[in-house]
C-alpha cells in the first residue's frame, strides 16, 4: 500500500536532504515530485569536470542526499520504497521513491534531528 505525503512533508524532507554533504558543496541533485513519486536526478551541470571527471563524487553526494531524504520521511511517518536507476533511458534519474504510511519511531526522529 502506497500513500501520498503532504506537500509540507515533502518540502521538509527535501530541506533536510539538501543538508547532505556534497562535493565542494555543489549540491548536484534535482528533486521532482509528481503523482505521489519523488524522483532524484543527478544535475550534471554541477559536476566538477576537473576534480570529478567520472562523476563519482557527484553520485556519492546524491546518495547522501537520498539517504537524508529517506531518514527525514521516516521521521515524518512515511516509509520509502526506493528504486535505484529506474529507467536506463534516463541516466540522470538516480532514484524514484514511493511512500507508505509507517509510524515514526523515536529512533527515526532522533536520526532526522541529527541531520
Amino acid at each position: 500500500m502506497t500513500g501520498t505525503p503532504s506537500t509540507e512533508t515533502i518540502d521538509e524532507a527535501v530541506r533536510l536532504a539538501t543538508r547532505a554533504p556534497s562535493v565542494h558543496n555543489t549540491q548536484p541533485w534535482q528533486w521532482r515530485y509528481a503523482a505521489g513519486t519523488m524522483d532524484l536526478f543527478a544535475d550534471q551541470t554541477r559536476r566538477l569536470a576537473l576534480e570529478d571527471p567520472q562523476g563519482r563524487s557527484l553520485f556519492i553526494s546524491c546518495g547522501a542526499a537520498l539517504d537524508h531524504f529517506v531518514v527525514a520521511m521516516r521521521a515524518r511517518g512515511w516509509g520509502s520504497w526506493v528504486r535505484r536507476f529506474p529507467d536506463p533511458q534516463i541516466p540522470s534519474l538516480l532514484a524514484s521513491i514511493r511512500f507508505q504510511e509507517k509510524p515514526a519511531t523515536e529512533r527515526s526522529i532522533r536520526w532526522a534531528e541529527a541531520i
